[in-house]
């Protein structure tokens, strides 16, 4: 499975997630760190990725993309904490 993470949460969690055997990549890593939500969406949507992110406002936007949205309320986690979530293989 492919995964995009957002620019809301780390790089280390991409990293983790390709620890466990997926493949994953930060937005920051392809250049879209600063990206729109829809630029976002394209790209994911292109690459065939799950994006990953903790913008609740994100799934409102997604329209018929809602199946390649993976998020969560995490509060007020570090971004630390957060790569403490995981992933299963």
């Amino acid at each position: 499975m492919r995964f995009l993470v957002d620019a809301q949460l780390p790089p280390a969690l991409a990293r983790q997630i390709g620890s466990l055997g997926h493949e994953a990549e930060h937005v920051a890593d392809s250049g879209r760190a600063r990206a729109t939500d829809t630029a976002i969406r394209a790209y994911a949507a292109e690459t065939g990725a799950v994006i990953v992110t903790k913008d609740e406002d994100f799934a409102v936007h997604m329209g018929s993309m809602t199946r390649s949205y993976c998020g969560g309320r995490y509060g007020p986690r570090r971004r630390s904490a957060i790569c403490q979530i995981r992933f299963a293989k």
